[in-house]
């Protein structure tokens, strides 16, 4: 085993939350400051981090997910920095801010998960609830709880998604259970703790 030590002077980068290798065996490891790819022929690090400058690399250097899509684009959930996408053969990031009554942006700034449908478009779980991406259109749409309407998501604090082999997604939130989405109809579904059920 070879070892990578965190650098002491540096507290952030203790905190690891996510890890990940591309199609041509590099690592990239998602700190809270900023996004670490390590060549492993020279064992050397290259810091990807949000500076102050408009066109910074990064919309924010605390990184909470990672997903690289069919076509190889790398995109990055952030805390407080909403979403941002390469296509890893260049340095420069495409940012995804939060912005409300403007459906070509996320509604919130923090991104907990991201996955990829049949048709490529992208699922985005956020703590306001779920983003769809349409890839062709650039426009997002939102789906939020709603008390009221018993076939809306459980609950908007969402933490992880997945698709099963019948292209159902399945939404793990903070606090509503679990939830799956049809996605022909656009119908959640969910499954709540019953302390009384012990089946």
């Amino acid at each position: 085993f070879k070892r990578f030590l965190p650098d002491p002077t540096n507290p952030y980068s203790f905190r690891m939350r996510s890890f990940f290798e591309d199609k041509v065996g590099n690592f990239f490891i998602g700190t809270r400051n900023g996004l670490y790819k390590l060549d492993l022929d020279t064992y050397k690090f290259i810091r990807y981090a949000h500076t102050s400058h408009d066109f910074s690399i990064l919309s924010h250097n605390s990184i909470l997910c990672n997903f690289i899509d069919k076509t190889g684009i790398l995109w990055l959930g952030t805390f407080a920095g909403g979403l941002n996408y390469t296509d890893l053969n260049h340095k420069k990031f495409v940012h995804y801010k939060g912005r409300k009554d403007n459906n070509y942006f996320l509604c919130t700034n923090n991104v907990y998960a991201i996955v990829e449908d049949l048709s490529k478009n992208l699922w985005i779980g956020t703590d306001y609830g779920l983003n769809f991406l349409n890839r062709k259109t650039g426009r997002f749409t939102y789906y939020h709880s709603n008390p009221s309407d018993k076939n809306s998501i459980s609950f908007n604090d969402i933490k992880a998604l997945a698709f099963d082999d019948k292209n159902n997604l399945w939404i793990a939130t903070n606090n509503g259970g679990l939830n799956y989405l049809d996605i022909a109809n656009k119908q959640f579904h969910h499954f709540k703790h019953d302390p009384n059920d012990s089946t």
